[in-house]
């Protein structure tokens, strides 16, 4: 696979434009779900990058799980 071309997938469209998301640390997390959300109504195709403490903020303080988040997001990084 060319990384300057990458092979289109279901979850990729061409010209679809695609973010990556990182969810570093407490604010982070919460901040990454609610923009994951954001852009899945908007259809933007994402990937996500989850640091460990953002995977502990995830698990202590809402309701999601790693893997709820996990699918909000196109690809996991």
């Amino acid at each position: 696979m060319n990384v300057d071309h990458p092979q289109p997938t279901s979850q990729h469209i061409p010209g679809r434009k695609r973010i990556v998301v990182a969810m570093t640390g407490a604010t982070g997390a919460l901040m990454g779900i609610k923009t994951l959300i954001a852009l899945r109504r908007l259809h933007v195709g994402t990937r996500l990058i989850i640091s460990k403490w953002a995977s502990q903020t995830i698990a202590y303080e809402t309701d999601y799980t790693q893997c709820n988040v996990r699918t909000l997001a196109g690809s996991f990084l």
